[in-house]
């Protein structure tokens, strides 16, 4: 039986070889060793040291798979280690262990107890190397952030600063990038989809003058309505989001750059989701323009099944399986009627730059794209940099 990554294993599958392990023990011991293919010797040797053998190949053959990234000579080489360790540890532990008790030497040689307790220390060891292999990230040391840094490689001066409201608060705190003093304000708001954009807008904004600020607030949409937070109304969420609301009124930014998860639930609404979403943003849009400032509604991002940087690292040997595509790859929205018909209000998607020919990548030009399952890395986001320049001049000049 041929276990393949499409084969789910374990599973159902994990009871044929139990089942066949159970029907050579039920049967006749006596008859089988003598017939057909029991009668080989090395069958039964390995049959004798199959205990062994199970300890030891696991960690040998994941050292071999990656430091040798799977190459047949040290796949072939670990096994044979493991036949030569397993008959060291059948002898020196297995046998001494079993029959010490009726051996006329156990009471009278320390040799046998110091050698097999020794070959326990290094089979614990090799088997805790093993397991050291196994946690950490398989990297081939050539994507910028390495896969071991991927989940710090984000937009830290929101994380660990003064800027991130907590749960239970309403107040929009605002932090300031780019240039202080520039003459044109670029205001950000939204959840940690927000945020991811912050490298590439900063980016986007040098030497154009631009002052980006940020009002942000995680697991929180900007729509002044309820929504859903753990089978609670989020009653804070929604006066925030109508605090930033007043705050553009009262001193509005050049543009609004909108962009949010779209897959929050509306306290209250029965119907689909995504579509009362949409209405409670189109109004938020729409309260943004009487105010004055442009309105940017950042398009939805591609989200993977699992986390992209886990994923790399279990699939070094074949990344692609960590892709996704169109269209499934983009979270139901609504987007495009946020906008519609609102003078002002623009959708800026890069879907095809996410998705080239309709496959999202989790890496490229050896660039980690991604943090987890659906948020940028900084490092990638600031590759966008020129994209969302052209994108956010072209709507400043519009006005």
């Amino acid at each position: 039986m041929a276990i393949t990554p499409a084969l789910p294993y374990p599973g159902a599958t994990a009871l044929l070889p139990c089942l066949a392990t159970a029907l050579v023990l039920w049967a006749n011991s006596d008859d089988l060793t003598g017939r057909g293919v029991w009668r080989i010797p090395g069958v039964q040797w390995l049959g004798d040291r199959s205990y062994s053998v199970y300890l030891w190949h696991w960690p040998l053959l994941l050292a071999a798979s990656t430091l040798f990234e799977g190459h047949i000579v040290a796949t072939v080489g670990a096994v044979l280690v493991t036949l030569a360790l397993s008959e060291v540890t059948y002898r020196q532990v297995e046998q001494r262990f079993r029959f010490r008790a009726s051996s006329p030497r156990a009471t009278t040689s320390g040799r046998a107890p110091t050698r097999a307790v020794g070959v326990l220390v290094v089979a614990t060891m090799v088997t805790g190397a093993g397991g050291l292999l196994l946690a950490a990230p398989r990297d081939d040391g050539t994507l910028t952030p390495p896969l071991a840094e991927a989940t710090d490689d984000r937009f830290m001066e929101f994380y660990d600063g003064d800027c991130r409201p907590g749960i239970p608060d309403t107040d929009p705190l605002t932090c300031t990038y780019g240039d202080p003093q520039g003459s044109t304000r670029v205001l950000v708001v939204g959840d940690s989809h927000a945020v991811m954009w912050m490298p590439g807008l900063i980016a986007a904004g040098e030497g154009q003058g631009w002052r980006v600020d940020l009002q942000a607030k995680l697991s929180c949409a900007p729509i002044g309505v309820d929504i859903d937070l753990r089978g609670n109304p989020y009653t804070a969420c929604a006066q925030w989001g109508r605090n930033v609301l007043h705050g553009i009124e009262v001193d509005p930014p050049d543009v609004v750059v909108l962009a949010m998860n779209p897959g929050y639930h509306i306290i209250g609404h029965e119907g689909e989701p995504s579509l009362a979403l949409a209405d409670a943003l189109r109004s938020t849009v729409q309260q943004i323009r009487a105010a004055g400032p442009q309105v940017v509604l950042m398009g939805v991002t591609p989200r993977f099944p699992d986390s992209v940087p886990e994923c790399l690292a279990a699939a070094a040997d074949n990344p692609e399986d960590c892709q996704v595509t169109l269209p499934d790859a983009i979270p139901q929205n609504h987007w495009d009627s946020v906008t519609a018909g609102i003078d002002g209000a623009h959708v800026l998607d890069l879907t095809d730059i996410f998705c080239p020919d309709g496959a999202c990548l989790t890496n490229a030009d050896g660039i980690l794209r991604w943090m987890d399952s659906n948020h940028m890395t900084a490092t990638f986001a600031r590759t966008l940099a020129p994209e969302l320049r052209r994108h956010l001049t072209a709507v400043l000049n519009s006005t």
